[in-house]
């Protein structure tokens, strides 16, 4: 029976979260309350905590005293906190979790019986679907998918698989995709040593957004299969609404959903979330990308990317142009990277795109 480190990354902030404080905190109970409940045994619990306002370390000791707690000093961010934790982890496998996450009691041995069984795996995730506390603390648990694995379209639009639907058997099928959600994430500790670069696992020049999707473009490159297990479920408290998948699949209407969300319901990402989710698309094509690649998708490609010009600088100049300042500011580092993975790429251009999706609406 192998060693699972399961390693839970906490933040809390009035200022980032606002009236959702009180709930954020009590997000993190839950989390670990279902990691404690699995059925695998051989489990080593970690919590990570990037310098919450409140240290959470006495309230987590107190319910939960085997569980570990590292706390920094300062706000280093999420990628440097989970390469922190991945560093510091014995296990042959590696979950890592948001506080927001809450497992079904079989979450863990599922899993690790997809990795036993195929070496070549180096991450699997569960279905995800979404779950909230209500006013009176309950848990609620929804039929509404949150995540299905990724869906990797030739425009480059990077989408989670059935998010915003209802879950009504459409994903029960396990099977090879372009990558998983970072959400909840099982990795082999074998693969995350074999894509390690300068010392990262995570690209920390990311600080957070689209991580999740470079990395498994990694692993994908180095020949580890992305695998999505329908045997099992995690639920997310995702704190975004989101926009239904039917709407995502094109720009112009995601954009438009976008509006609606940021502008009508206010509950769209900040500019800089929105800044910094911009550049970090680009810098994960610049790193991991091909020349072939793009030009069999070059009529999409520059229609979509057409269309974000146009909704960049009329919509979001905020967030389109000081975007593009702070792409080319780590465009050098970039560059570097991509050297180095490029040379180490295991997969050939035309058999990654086995993993693309050709349809764009």
């Amino acid at each position: 029976m192998p060693l699972v480190s399961v390693a839970v990354m906490s933040f809390n902030s009035r200022k980032y979260y606002g009236k959702r404080y009180d709930e954020i905190s009590r997000y993190l109970e839950v989390c670990l309350e279902s990691i404690k409940k699995q059925d695998y045994k051989n489990i080593e619990i970690s919590v990570f905590d990037d310098c919450s306002e409140e240290d959470p370390s006495e309230k987590i000791k107190k319910s939960f005293p085997d569980v570990k707690i590292f706390r920094n000093k300062e706000n280093i961010g999420l990628l440097k906190t989970e390469n922190k934790a991945i560093r510091q982890s014995h296990g042959k496998y590696i979950l890592i979790l948001n506080q927001d996450i809450y497992l079904e009691n079989d979450y863990v041995s599922k899993l690790v019986e997809v990795m036993e069984d195929d070496e070549t795996i180096g991450v699997v995730s569960g279905k995800i679907l979404r779950f909230c506390i209500d006013d009176k603390n309950n848990l609620q648990f929804s039929k509404i998918l949150d995540s299905a694995g990724m869906i990797f379209f030739c425009d480059r639009n990077i989408l989670e698989r059935g998010q915003q639907e209802e879950d009504t058997g459409q994903f029960e099928k396990s099977e090879t995709v372009f990558g998983v959600t970072g959400a909840a994430p099982f990795y082999r500790k074998k693969a995350l040593e074999d894509i390690l670069i300068n010392g990262e696992y995570y690209d920390e020049d990311f600080w957070m957004y689209k991580d999740d999707v470079d990395i498994c473009w990694r692993l994908n490159l180095r020949e580890w299969k992305c695998k999505y297990c329908s045997q099992t479920i995690a639920y997310h408290a995702r704190s975004a609404g989101g926009i239904s998948v039917k709407m995502r699949k094109n720009f112009v209407t995601r954009r438009i959903g976008y509006i609606i969300h940021r502008f009508i319901k206010r509950d769209g990402g900040t500019a800089k979330v929105r800044r910094r989710d911009f550049c970090n698309h680009y810098l994960m094509l610049v790193k991991n990308d091909t020349l072939s690649s793009l030009l069999k998708s070059f009529l999409p490609f520059v229609w979509r990317e057409f269309q974000k010009v146009i909704f960049g600088i009329f919509f979001e100049p905020h967030v389109y142009f000081p975007g593009w300042v702070d792409f080319f500011g780590k465009l050098a580092k970039i560059k570097k990277k991509r050297k180095i993975i490029q040379s180490r790429r295991k997969v050939s251009p035309k058999e990654l795109e086995e993993l693309f999706c050709r349809s764009i609406w």
